[in-house]
């Protein structure tokens, strides 16, 4: 049976090409365990995976004086004057956390009666992918009861019905909730509702892009889909010809492309394997779709520079899911927002439909009616819903428990333990009895200083709340318990 497989060769490795060989081996999950992904392979190997000179990285270094220049001197203290600014803001960033708020529950935030809606995570927040986490269902109950209105936002590549559905088959109740909005289903709008005839003419976005700003779309797309976690199907989005439900055309349905050289835009609603044209799948591990994407990148540079600094830019990466990784069950698995940081480096064009942008958080605003004051976001990644919170202006509740609980809970680094058990095990002493207040970051199981640095590291560039030295968690807590 024939099957497909990522060309390596110069200027075809961005094209899948019939092969003989087996399914290309899947990206091994958690390599990113701290929410950066892993990217730049040595530039030796990525030149013999290029196959010639012309391929050559994108990465350029930049020129340096002489020792012996007159500007050396110059040079040497503008690098040390470089060097120390990251110290001063870590430093900066240590002293906010060391002033953030740590509560033992849900309880202590809400009981000044100046939140009245909350947006909640769900992945590292309410569940682990598979089970609740201790004390969760009876937040979300007590939340409700005490009148807050509760919106799930997840940057989850699926449409938002399903959401419910699975929170009530865990025995999260149903009626606590007022709303789902998904990463996922925003995307499906921006595809809904694109113009393939007027971003083919180079005119403006209409409907839901101009809304929100988002350049048009084409009709070629090359789609990054899940295989194992259960593929995310275009057929809505589809020409009839492309064995889709949409209209056939130049103003209609998307054709999906194998090739990004001829591809529109990218769309990334997974990170485990390419749609093919015609239907099925082709599982490709995670280092290879990031080289697909730097490189075609890379070329877009290179003929730009070729051409005196004109060229077309790379097609748009529009990523369905933004998180670089997330739980599932006692592991991290990596997330299309991996696929986004490499082309993003690379200088590729990202839109990202969930969070830390702020169109998802246009929308739950439109769902709740409430002002950015009266919301409390409550979330596990500093880089996604923290940040993307005080973009929008809106207070935080950071859980700890979550993404970074191998850097922030004390108790987890002593036992050694890894994953969804672990983070269970300190967050149930909490949700049995809270903790008391005033109690202490480190009698929490709290990094504060880890907490400074990932601070540092992931809220850098966001503004700092009203009164504070610099951007962190409004408030932080081990679990999300009442």
């Amino acid at each position: 049976m024939t099957t497909y497989a990522l060309s390596t060769a110069c200027n075809s490795s961005r094209q899948l090409g019939a092969s003989a060989t087996g399914p290309a081996p899947t990206s091994a999950a958690g390599r990113c365990p701290r929410g950066v992904a892993p990217f730049a392979p040595a530039p030796v190997a990525a030149a013999a995976r290029r196959g010639a000179a012309r391929c050559r990285p994108f990465v350029r270094a930049a020129s340096s004086p002489s020792p012996a220049s007159p500007s050396a001197g110059g040079a040497t203290a503008t690098a040390t004057a470089t060097a120390s600014a990251p110290s001063a803001a870590a430093a900066t960033a240590a002293a906010a956390a060391e002033a953030v708020r740590l509560v033992g529950g849900l309880s202590e935030v809400v009981a000044s009666g100046r939140y009245k809606g909350l947006l909640l995570d769900q992945f590292g927040v309410l569940h682990d992918g598979r089970v609740p986490y201790p004390g969760a269902v009876e937040a979300v109950t007590a939340a409700a009861a005490a009148g807050l209105a509760l919106l799930i936002i997840s940057n989850s590549s699926r449409r938002s019905a399903g959401t419910l559905d699975k929170l009530e088959a865990m025995g999260f109740p149903r009626a606590a909730f007022a709303g789902v909005v998904t990463s996922g289903e925003l995307t499906h709008r921006y595809l809904a509702e694109r113009t393939a005839g007027a971003a083919a003419a180079g005119s403006s976005a209409t409907g839901f892009a101009a809304a929100h700003g988002l350049p048009a779309l084409g009709r070629r797309v090359m789609h990054f889909n899940w295989s194992s976690r259960g593929p995310v199907s275009l057929a809505p989005y589809l020409a009839a010809s492309e064995g889709g439900s949409a209209a056939d055309g130049p103003g209609g349905g998307l054709a999906l492309v194998i090739d990004p050289r001829e591809a529109d835009f990218l769309l990334a609603h997974g990170t485990e394997a390419v749609s093919l044209p015609g239907g099925g799948l082709r599982n490709t591990p995670l280092w290879q779709l990031k080289d697909v994407l730097t490189e075609r990148a890379a070329e877009a540079a290179e003929e730009a520079e070729e051409n005196g600094g004109v060229g077309p830019p790379p097609p748009v990466l529009v990523v369905a899911n933004p998180d670089v990784v997330t739980v599932d069950g006692g592991a991290l698995v990596d997330m299309p927002g991996a696929l986004a940081a490499a082309y993003s480096r690379a200088g590729g064009r990202v839109v990202l439909m969930g969070k830390p942008a702020p169109v998802i958080y246009t929308a739950c605003a439109e769902v709740l009616d409430l002002p950015p004051h009266e919301l409390l976001a409550v979330g596990d990644s500093l880089e996604h819903d923290v940040a993307g919170a005080l973009g929008a202006g809106i207070d935080t509740l950071f859980v700890a428990g979550g993404i970074h609980a191998r850097d922030l809970l004390a108790q987890q680094q002593q036992q050694g333990a890894e994953g969804a058990a672990a983070v269970a095990a300190v967050a149930a002493p909490v949700a049995e009895g809270g903790a008391e207040e005033g109690q202490g970051a480190e009698q929490q199981g709290v990094d504060r200083a880890a907490l400074g640095r990932l601070c540092a590291r992931y809220l850098k560039h966001c503004t700092p709340a009203p009164g504070a030295a610099a951007a962190a968690p409004t408030f932080v807590t081990r679990g999300f318990v009442w």
